[in-house]
């Protein structure tokens, strides 16, 4: 058996995605929380259009990565299917895709 101190830092090393994200979940909730309790009185617009930009810019950040992984996900599980059955298939995903988006 290892030392406690090191078993905990390996586990720390291997879930470090994990706690990132619950961190940032746990720092959204307290800035959300720390906003809305920071004055009685209803938002301005312009108070509304500084936290609203933030979401937009994220929201045009995660368009921007879908499709880079999304396309070479198709073709690459397209690609190893069987001949006479990846033309269909291949047809029906990109139509699905395109509908979709």
């Amino acid at each position: 058996m290892g030392k406690p101190k090191s078993r905990l830092v390996q586990s720390l090393k291997e879930n470090v995605l994990t706690i990132a994200t619950l961190a940032g979940v746990l720092a959204g909730v307290a800035l959300g929380v720390g906003l809305k309790s920071s004055s009685d009185s209803p938002w301005s617009r312009r108070d509304a259009m500084y936290v609203s930009y933030i979401g937009k810019l994220f929201l045009n950040m995660l368009k921007c990565v879908i499709i880079p992984l999304i396309i070479p996900s198709l073709i690459s599980s397209i690609g190893s299917m069987d001949l006479s059955l990846s033309g269909k298939v291949g047809l029906r995903a990109v139509a699905y895709y395109m509908a979709t988006t």
